[in-house]
């Protein structure tokens, strides 16, 4: 049996006060939700439970960027979401190390045209947990795709 633990989207364009997209800051700082990813993060070093940080970004010009999509046509005309940039770091006190397993995705399930399956797959990953912003959307799509993931090679 292996975890995984999934951490998504704690970015600075979605979690920082500055952020050009900062719907979940408030919530984020008020709850001091940093700091209780932290807390997960280091129970999954210390258990050797599989990390993988995942954020949302989308090539500098947006030829990437689904332009019909009602969450995201708006994002090039703010400059949010740009991988390469501030905004899609992530936040300074996400205790997120350089070696770190970090997937990046395009849409809002993070399963999507990305490589998190593959990486699933190869360290035979059984359980998995998830932390992110955006429950509704990307933590919901993430959880209902690894249920079906999961149910499929177990």
């Amino acid at each position: 049996m292996q975890n995984a633990l999934v951490v998504i989207d704690y970015i600075n364009d979605l979690v920082h006060p500055d952020g050009k997209r900062r719907m979940y800051a408030r919530q984020v700082s008020e709850n001091q939700v940093l700091a209780q990813v932290n807390k997960a993060v280091a129970w999954a070093r210390k258990t050797s439970t599989l990390l993988v940080f995942i954020k949302v970004g989308f090539s500098p010009d947006y030829r990437d960027l689904p332009t019909g999509s009602p969450f995201f046509s708006s994002l090039a005309e703010a400059g949010a979401l740009r991988l390469g940039r501030w905004g899609t770091e992530f936040h300074e006190d996400l205790d997120v190390l350089p070696d770190d397993l970090i997937v990046i995705k395009p849409r809002i399930n993070p399963f999507y045209s990305t490589r998190l399956e593959a990486i699933f797959r190869a360290a035979k990953v059984t359980d998995i947990y998830f932390s992110g912003v955006g429950t509704t959307w990307a933590v919901q799509s993430g959880v209902r795709t690894a249920h079906d993931w999961i149910t499929m090679f177990s």
